[in-house]
């Protein structure tokens, strides 16, 4: 048996599919445009669906090694998702000197070491230091015990979260103060 079917997916093809909705309409809409401004909107969701793709296939698939491999596939959406984020924040709040292509490289350089990291991790085991197939409920589960290198991923993700939506909240309110004085 390849495959397993858990009621768990459902919410991850749900969202997936309208994740390829969304995609199709944000493209549509720059074909209709003519121009081309929802390129960081679409990679923020195109790294959604890569991260929930491969949640989903950990889910579904019963082999180890395929499992694993899912594993990593997510830490591209993770990457994506958080390099997207600060750039469309950055974008989003016409913050000019940020966006540079020194500081997005900037950017880049720990989701590319954490990516290096995941696809070399049976070499130093710094994303997962064990795996093992268990069971819960009847379905095939990959147990994992996480290293430094996954908790210093996910810390940089939330941080970058965190910055992106603390700058457009911040852009929000100051551009409420403004209309609110024309008023």
């Amino acid at each position: 048996m390849f495959l397993q079917s858990s009621p768990y997916s459902i919410p991850l093809v749900i969202i997936i599919f309208f994740s390829i909705i969304t995609i199709c309409y944000i493209n549509l809409l720059d074909i209709f445009r003519k121009e081309s401004r929802s390129t960081i909107e679409s990679f923020i969701i195109i790294g959604s669906m890569v991260w929930m793709l491969g949640n989903l296939l950990e889910l579904e698939i019963v082999s180890y090694q395929l499992k694993l491999l899912c594993g990593k596939v997510q830490y591209i959406g993770i990457a994506a998702v958080s390099i997207s984020w600060l750039a469309f924040s950055f974008q989003y709040t016409s913050i000019k000197k940020w966006q540079t292509k020194r500081n997005i490289a900037l950017i880049c350089i720990i989701p590319v070491i954490v990516l290096i990291l995941v696809f070399t991790n049976e070499f130093h085991g710094l994303i997962i230091k064990e795996a093992s197939l268990g069971n819960f409920m009847g379905f095939s589960v990959l147990n994992k015990v996480f290293g430094v290198g996954h908790w210093a991923a996910i810390i940089y993700l939330l941080f970058s979260i965190l910055i992106g939506s603390v700058l457009i909240i911040q852009m929000l309110i100051s551009t409420n103060y403004t209309y609110k004085c024309q008023a």
